[in-house]
């Protein structure tokens, strides 16, 4: 168990190594503050109502944890998406697509190796 703790550390280190190099090589601005701002109202509305259902069904589905991530995956496609298609100049959303891929990447050992 503690290495797959030990490869989840390296590959978080990875993942702000390749953040800060994406961010400097594509002139990417750091986000302000540490809460994140939808890119439009109906960023806000989806995001909100699909937080409000996965709420709701996890009481449904307490036993399949594996669900949970994802929920955190179909969130972070989610935004990636608006930030794409409404924001594109930012370039963020590649930002964006990188943690949600980094997040899969941290999860799964833990679904491989129970």
């Amino acid at each position: 168990m503690f290495y797959i703790i030990g490869i989840i550390i390296v590959m978080f280190c990875i993942l702000f190594s390749v953040d800060r190099v994406l961010r400097k090589k594509l002139q990417i601005p750091k986000v302000e503050g540490f809460i994140y701002q939808p890119v439009n109202k109906m960023q806000a509305w989806v995001e909100t109502s699909l937080f409000i259902l996965m709420i709701i069904l996890m009481f449904f589905f307490m036993d399949y944890v594996f669900i949970y991530p994802l929920f955190f995956l179909f969130f972070e496609g989610i935004r990636a998406f608006f930030e794409w298609k409404y924001s594109r100049e930012k370039k963020q959303y590649l930002i964006t697509m990188l943690w949600g891929i980094g997040y899969l990447l941290a999860l799964t050992p833990f679904w491989l190796f129970k």
